[in-house]
């Protein structure tokens, strides 16, 4: 098993719609490659945490960061 964990900032200043669908949007994929983990979300500013094969989680980190927020 993989470990990837990162922390993130929105770009764009997330409303409520956008946040609550993002773990709608990641549960398909997510299930799909079998990939598990955790998000935390305060004051614009994301942890992530994804675990599963190595290169399931790293396309997906990289989907992450073609979206609306800063990997720092």
């Amino acid at each position: 098993m993989y470990q990837l964990t990162y922390s993130s900032i929105s770009t764009n200043g997330l409303n409520l719609k956008d946040l609550n669908s993002i773990p709608e949007k990641a549960k398909t994929t997510n299930f799909e490659m079998n990939i598990s983990g955790c998000l935390i979300h305060h004051n614009q500013h994301f942890v992530q945490i994804l675990e599963g094969n190595k290169q399931d989680v790293l396309n997906v980190f990289r989907r992450i960061q073609m979206t609306s927020v800063t990997i720092i």
